[in-house]
């Protein structure tokens, strides 16, 4: 099955550092699992650069985001952190800045909008 529809729902800029693992859909909720590609950022800081990687490991985050025909949707990233010789601290990219809203776990349309909805709530009471 084709899952190239998906990126239409989902944070712009996901597909450049991700792929579709896993798409579960149930009655209460459509999860989508996405995996970090296995390509090390080109740009990396000057403390990682000639340094040969070690080791590397995956650890998930979950996102919630817009409600998808009537089920929560949940947005599980799977990421990379890379482990350089010679250095104690794993490397990961910064993506979640881009995707999660400062502070949550919500997509950043998701909490501009809930922010919206509730100011317009508190604004008829």
């Amino acid at each position: 099955m084709d899952n190239e529809w998906v990126w239409y729902f989902l944070p712009e800029g996901l597909e450049e550092y991700f792929g579709i693992e896993n798409i579960n859909k149930t009655e209460e909720i459509f999860k989508i699992t996405l995996i970090e590609k296995n390509t090390v950022p080109l740009n990396l800081p000057d403390e990682y650069q000639s340094r040969k990687i070690t080791n590397n490991v995956i650890k998930e985050i979950t996102i919630t985001s817009f409600p998808i025909r009537g089920r929560k949707c949940e947005i599980v990233l799977r990421r990379r952190y890379w482990k350089f010789e010679g250095i104690e601290k794993m490397y990961c990219r910064d993506i979640l800045k881009n995707v999660c809203h400062e502070g949550s776990k919500l997509d950043k349309e998701f909490a501009v909008f809930l922010k919206e909805l509730y100011r317009k709530q508190s604004s008829i009471d």
